[in-house]
């Protein structure tokens, strides 16, 4: 419902790194440091350096395992607003945390400091 806008500024968070990821059942939380928060409640993925899909979350199938814990520990150097559904965080390793904004209802997610998207 809140979209990406193609001017939004995530710049505090070029070097944070991943501490911590928690999993709800239709939430992904990640800790950054220095202290910062992704609160992703819409749909995500996480790709490799061959863009190739390692993770993903909030979809309707069922899964027996997630592997979201891979980026612990990478830090964040760049982020892309695709198109007003999908925001691409670079980490340092090649590897992309992807938003996804699937729904026209409701929030896709947090990020601090008070940005609500």
């Amino acid at each position: 419902m809140y979209h990406f806008r193609p001017d939004l500024n995530l710049l505090h968070l070029i070097g944070a790194e991943i501490v911590q990821v928690s999993l709800a059942e239709y939430n992904l939380y990640i800790n950054l440091e220095p202290k910062n928060v992704i609160h992703i409640m819409g749909q995500w993925q996480i790709l490799d350096s061959m863009d190739r899909i390692v993770d993903e979350g909030n979809l309707d199938e069922e899964k027996d395992a997630y592997r979201v814990h891979k980026i612990l520990g990478k830090k964040i150097v760049g982020y892309d607003v695709q198109n007003e559904k999908r925001l691409v965080f670079r980490l340092d390793n090649e590897w992309k945390l992807v938003m996804i904004d699937n729904s026209e209802q409701y929030e896709t997610g947090f990020i601090s400091p008070d940005i609500c998207v």
